[in-house]
Formats: C-alpha cells, sequence, structure tokens
C-alpha cells in the first residue's frame, strides 16, 4: 500500500475516534445521580489525553449546558476547567500523568473540591458532605473506566480483551445509557432496551463471565438513572448470568433464560404496569438479539472471551518479567564475548525496542511491563 494512503487512512482514524469520544464527551454528562448530580462528564475529561482531548472538554463542557441537565452545571464547567489545568501544568512530568492513577485522583480532586465549595456557601450538614464524597468517588472511578476504554480504542487490539478491559467498555457504556435511557417512548426507554442487547452479546461471546459483567454494571446503571425501579439491578445480573450459563445451547436458549429471569424478578418487586413495560424492552432487546447477522456476532466474539480462553494478565506478565530478566543476563554473557561495532548493536537495539512500543506488534503485551523491552518476532536471523 503506498505510503500517502496509509497516512490519509490513519488520519481519517483519528478524526472519526475524536468524534467518537467527543459524542461520548456530550452524552455522558447527562447522566444523573442522586437527582441531579452528574459527575461523569468530569471523569471522562480528566481521563483522555493527546490532542483530541481539547475536543473532549469542549464536547462536555457543550453537554453540561445542555437544558435538563445538572442542577448547578457552572459547577461542573468548573471542574472541567479544573482537570484540563492540572493535566496541561503537569504535563511535563511524564510519569505522573502517564499513571494510572492520575486521571482519577484529577477527577475526584476536581469533583471535590468544586462540591465542598458549593456546600460551604450554606450550612452542610453529614449527609451533604458525604453525596460530595460519594459524588467524587464516581467521578475518580469512571476516569478509571473511560482511561482503559480509550487506550483499547487507540490501540485497536485484535486479540481477546481480559475480564477489566471489558467491564472498562462496559462502564463507560453504561454511563451513556444511563443519560440515554431518560429518554422514553409511552414509557419505554431504547436505552434499557439496548443495554439488554449488550448484556445479551456479552453472555453469548463471554459465557458466564461476560454476562456477569455486563448484568452487573449496566443492571446497577439502568437502576441508578431510575432509582424507583432498583429492581432492575437483580434482575440484569442474574439475567446476564443466567443467559450465560444457557449460551452454549444457542441465541434463543440464552434469550430465553433472561426473559424468564427478569419476569420472575420483576413481578416479585413491582407487579404493576413497569412490569408490562419491562416486558416489551426484554422482548425487543432479545428479538434484536436473534437476529444479529452472524458476521458481527463473529467479531464480537474475537474481541470478548470468556474465562477459560483468557490467561490471567498478572501471571502472563510476571512470566514474561521473569523470562526478559533470564534473556538480559545470557545477553550480557554473550556480548563479553562477542565482538560487536557498537553501532551495528545500537541499531539491533533499536529495532528490537520499537517492536515493543508505539506501533510495534508487541506493544500491548509489554506495555505494563515496569522495565523498558526489547524484543524480536518472526524467524531466526
Amino acid at each position: 500500500m503506498p505510503r500517502h494512503a496509509s497516512g490519509e487512512e490513519s488520519l481519517l482514524r483519528q478524526v472519526l475516534l475524536m468524534a467518537l469520544w467527543g459524542i461520548v464527551g456530550v452524552i455522558v454528562p447527562r447522566a444523573t445521580v442522586y437527582g441531579s448530580l452528574a459527575p461523569f462528564g468530569v471523569g471522562a475529561a480528566a481521563a483522555v489525553s493527546g490532542p483530541g482531548s481539547v475536543v473532549v472538554y469542549l464536547a462536555t463542557g457543550m453537554g453540561y449546558l445542555l437544558p435538563e441537565g445538572a442542577a448547578f452545571p457552572l459547577r461542573y464547567l468548573a471542574a472541567v476547567a479544573a482537570v484540563a489545568g492540572i493535566r496541561w501544568s503537569l504535563n511535563g512530568l511524564k510519569k505522573v500523568t502517564g499513571s494510572a492513577l492520575f486521571a482519577p485522583a484529577a477527577a475526584f480532586l476536581a469533583t471535590g473540591f468544586t462540591g465542598m465549595a458549593m456546600a460551604l456557601m450554606g450550612k452542610p450538614d453529614f449527609l451533604e458532605i458525604l453525596t460530595v464524597i460519594s459524588e467524587s468517588l464516581l467521578a475518580g472511578g469512571f476516569a478509571y473506566f473511560v482511561q482503559v476504554a480509550f487506550r483499547i480504542t487507540h490501540q485497536m487490539p485484535d486479540a481477546t480483551l481480559t475480564a477489566p478491559e471489558q467491564a472498562s467498555m462496559v462502564a463507560v457504556a453504561a454511563v451513556a445509557l444511563m443519560a440515554l435511557s431518560t429518554v422514553q417512548f409511552s414509557g419505554i426507554s431504547p436505552g434499557r432496551i439496548v443495554s439488554i442487547l449488550v448484556i445479551l452479546v456479552f453472555a453469548r461471546c463471554g459465557r458466564e463471565q461476560g454476562g456477569s459483567i455486563a448484568g452487573i454494571v449496566l443492571g446497577t446503571a439502568m437502576a441508578l438513572a431510575a432509582p424507583e425501579q432498583m429492581f432492575l439491578a437483580p434482575a440484569y445480573a442474574l439475567g446476564g448470568l443466567l443467559a450465560g450459563l444457557f449460551s452454549r445451547f444457542g441465541k434463543l436458549a440464552s434469550a430465553a433464560s433472561f426473559v424468564v429471569v427478569n419476569m420472575v424478578v420483576n413481578l416479585s418487586a413491582n407487579p404493576g404496569l413497569e412490569v408490562v413495560v419491562g416486558f416489551y424492552e426484554v422482548a425487543a432487546a432479545s428479538i434484536l438479539y436473534v437476529v444479529l447477522p452472524p458476521v458481527l456476532d463473529k467479531r464480537l466474539g474475537g474481541l470478548i472471551g470468556h474465562v477459560r480462553e483468557v490467561p490471567a494478565a498478572d501471571g502472563l506478565r510476571h512470566s514474561v518479567v521473569m523470562r526478559m530478566e533470564f534473556a538480559a543476563r545470557a545477553m550480557q554473557e554473550v556480548a563479553g564475548t562477542v565482538e560487536m561495532k557498537p553501532e551495528n548493536l545500537a541499531a539491533v537495539t533499536r529495532g528490537m525496542h520499537s517492536m515493543t512500543t508505539g506501533e510495534g506488534s508487541l506493544a500491548r503485551v509489554f506495555q505494563d511491563v515496569p522495565v523498558q523491552v526489547a524484543a524480536k518476532t518472526g524467524s531466526a536471523q
């Protein structure tokens, strides 16, 4: 492929990713908890980095300014400006901004300080202070999930996502669907229909693990969006687990188990009109799930695996580090006995290091290894 064509594709991909995260930035501030608190936009703004971060900052601000959202949008605009200022002022400290705890800490502090400032304008009681702390924790936790999802979308891995990566992607989608769940037609929420569809897809591809992850996260999100329907949390969680268990018998068995669980839980919790509405939502999502094209099912199945297909990431990385340390000692012994021009050795080292960094084919494998690693793939030279 010509180099200019590859460059155009890379530029188009970057533009599409900026547009995607810009849309996320507009939507997530619309998700509210505890009545009218909206900490998720601050978490999203704190988690993004690179050239596209400005787009997300502006999109998040726009989301907060839209009507019928947060009770005090100016407070959250100040928090977004605070996280942007924190990241900009510490931009030169790569070890600090590159830490996995930087974005959650920035979101927590920005949300907490602006919340306490608002509270101290009056006479805050213990419940109000506890609410500010809880809201700040939500902002920090969501920043962590967005940070992981942001990295995944930019690297576009071909391998199966690990359980933490799956949970992070579902958490970001869950908050976006929280915001969309308030849009209803005769009581039926398209956001909840999409949530159920995601649970069924994860159950199909990830079995019990995928169904449980999606069911717990999305069920909690839908319950927080509608406190009067708290029964959605156990219904989606248990439904996701059983849909994963029955997924080995086909789509119909998986969808049917989810429908049955939701009917039982909904009737036990609230035998009223909500049960009928919930049945329509589950039925609509089940039909969409059954008619999903096989090509999409196969593609998602390659990214979402169940526990027996995905090795423990920590154990794998520990094994890789041990092997690399052994190889390093061996190379030191070889270097002491083999004569080689320094410039040739430097060229080989640079080439091997490029395999584990940037766009290298092994970059994702070694991204969290605490030491610099050089590697080689392919046949022996």
